[in-house]
């Protein structure tokens, strides 16, 4: 498969990696193993470096070979919205000027950080661990990791008691109580318990279950995703000893990981297997872990290569290779979750808020404000951006559409550039063509989380109701098959009802192998008024189509017939930048075209994207 590489400044690159090669799938299978062969770890790395040659990746290891001449750490940041290189055991990254992998490295620690996650609620923590552990799938070394946290917490003098800081025989409400707990924060969770598939092809969590006659509870992603807000605020450190607690799995699943859902929460550190992994090696993980953070370094960077090194004293055993973290790469705190907070006074500064205002149908009169997203506005410097392409269109919204995709796809232009800033919140909102708001959307992909908000045709402004749990028109699905064509129809009804008479007037029924149709039960404008709505509408949107993906499959092509207000649309690009989707292309539907409405044109998102003419195809009329 091939991905795209885009670096600071706009330029690109391309680098593929051969899924389908049956040495490499060979070798993933001898990783599920206890004592995988050194063979397999020799090919995956040999393979991640062949990965990287035609990126910059010689640049970096030039800097890596000079940071080991003088002695200093070494970080390496995954970053990416393909989530199936999550899957890779980066670890075993071969390098190129001393034939190590780069996990034998001192010092050296690999970081995974997907999005920007939300700022913490700072609780002064009191160093409290917390032991939670379940046996409900099998025999686990309880008293053997009990012993290592209460002798280190003793001779470090950190305060913990058994009777409040150990929890037995877990369950997903003992869980879930335990953290939700003001009294006692807990700053650091050490989890023992066996990983496993669950109902949904995802590693989850096997849990004792409530009543002890029932079969053990297996907490899948999602169902962690929905038990931990509000409840992890206070934690600094997860540590996950589970088999395949890390990305493992089926490559770029759904529900991603269980260690991928605490740092979504915003867990500053998170420790986790993408492997099976040992009792004895996670003896000697919560023994040179805890005993580097509470009394040698005090950082997760040198106690997690301590135990990495510890562990590559194992003859046979590949715990070493098994290690995942998760963590922000600019987050230096993070990395010492033992160490006292700042004591500064006040609410802590957050990240400047960017407004970008995308206009082509009309103009945006009024911009939002601090009374209509207060939430996202408070305590921050608020900048604006502002994409006015409606006098480039002007009436005729054909004649300069290829010049106007260029201006929004060019590397380094006003769009992306604002997408690539870092360090930055984005706003986006306005009134352009939906199929500019998808192609805005695709461009976004996942590398930045993107507020979104609709404009209220009552209030005459940009603002969301966000009363909680105000209910919302459900979207329904209705999916059939249809022929043994090639291309994926997807319908949106959600402003208005998208008809199959006109869509079949631009995209032919034998193309077709199958039709999505999402929609209200009543559709009209204004239905879409709160960001919880919004991103419900995107889950399930990315749901059923990954559902239809893999059900069907063989798809050539995705064409979309979408009438839903900007913010979905933007959503829904996002949706559509997922790396194991096929091309995607988005129709416009003129109501005031002549002699009768209709679809005029339609965008290649992918197209646009790599700027491979033709992006625009342009419908001759009936």
């Amino acid at each position: 498969m091939e991905y795209e590489i885009r670096f600071t400044g706009g330029e690109r690159s391309t680098a593929c990696f051969p899924w389908d090669d049956p040495k490499i799938i060979a070798a993933y299978g001898e990783l599920e193993k206890s004592h995988p062969s050194s063979d397999a770890l020799e090919l995956l790395g040999d393979h991640l470096l062949g990965f990287l040659e035609d990126t910059r990746w010689p640049r970096y290891e030039a800097k890596i070979e000079g940071a080991l001449k003088e002695g200093r750490p070494v970080d390496l940041t995954i970053r990416t919205d393909a989530s199936e290189l999550y899957y890779l055991p980066w670890e075993l990254l071969k390098l190129s000027f001393n034939n190590k992998q780069i996990a034998e490295l001192p010092e050296c620690l690999v970081r995974c950080e997907w999005l920007p996650t939300p700022g913490m609620q700072k609780i002064s923590p009191k160093g409290r661990i917390l032991f939670a552990c379940s046996a409900a799938g099998g025999g686990v070394p309880f008293q053997e990791h009990l012993k290592a946290i209460q002798e280190v917490c003793q001779e470090a003098k950190l305060d913990f008691d058994p009777e409040r800081d150990v929890l037995r025989n877990m369950t997903r409400e003992k869980l879930a109580d335990a953290l939700a707990d003001t009294e006692h924060p807990v700053t650091v969770l050490h989890l023992l318990c066996h990983g496993a598939l669950t109902d949904r092809k995802a590693y989850g969590l096997v849990l004792s279950p409530e009543d002890s006659h029932d079969e053990p509870d297996r907490l899948d992603p999602e169902d962690l995703r929905r038990l931990l807000p509000g409840r992890a605020n206070a934690l600094r450190l997860v540590t996950l000893c589970a088999c395949q607690s890390g990305d493992a799995g089926v490559p770029a699943h759904i529900l991603g990981s269980i260690a991928r859902v605490f740092h979504r929460v915003g867990v500053p550190a998170v420790i986790a297997s993408r492997l099976p992994f040992s009792c004895k090696g996670s003896v000697t993980l919560v023994k040179e872990l805890y005993a580097d953070l509470l009394m040698g370094s005090r950082n997760l960077r040198t106690a997690i290569s301590l135990a990495r090194r510890k562990l590559m004293l194992d003859p046979g055993a590949r715990d070493w290779a098994a290690l995942q973290f998760y963590g922000r790469e600019e987050d230096e705190v993070g990395l010492r979750p033992f160490d006292p907070p700042d004591d500064s006074s006040g609410p802590a500064p957050r990240s400047e808020l960017v407004l970008i205002c995308h206009q082509a149908l009309s103009q945006v009169r009024q911009t939002p404000g601090h009374i209509d997203a207060p939430q996202l506005t408070e305590n921050r410097r608020v900048q604006g951006v502002s994409i006015d392409q409606t006098q480039a269109l002007g009436k005729n919204r054909r004649s300069n559409l290829t010049q106007q995709v260029q201006r929004l796809a060019k590397p380094g232009g006003e769009l992306l550039s604002v997408f690539s800033k870092p360090g930055v919140e984005l706003l986006y909102y306005g009134f352009p063509l939906v199929p500019f708001a998808v192609l805005a959307g695709y461009l976004a992909k996942a590398t930045q989380h993107v507020h979104v908000i609709e404009y209220d045709r009552e209030k005459g402004r940009f603002a969301w109701h966000e009363a909680p749990g105000r209910s919302y028109p459900a979207l329904e699905v209705e999916g059939r098959a249809q022929g043994t064509g090639k291309a994926l129809q997807i319908r949106l009804s959600i402003s208005s009802e998208v008809k199959s008479s006109d869509c079949e007037t631009v995209l032919l029924a034998h193309c077709i192998r199958a039709d999505l149709h999402f929609k209200v039960a009543r559709p009209d404008f204004g239905i879409v008024r709160s960001a919880e709505q919004a991103q419900a509408y995107r889950l399930l949107l990315r749901k059923k189509i990954n559902e239809c993906m893999r059900e069907m499959g063989d798809f050539e092509s995705i064409h979309v017939f979408a009438a839903v207000p900007v913010s979905i649309a933007f959503l829904l690009g996002q949706v559509l930048s997922a790396t194991n989707l096929p091309r995607s292309y988005v129709y416009n539907f003129n109501a005031k075209a002549v002699p009768k409405p209709g679809y005029e044109w339609r965008l290649g998102l992918d197209e646009a994207f790599r700027n491979k003419k033709p992006f625009v195809h342009i419908f001759k009329s009936p």
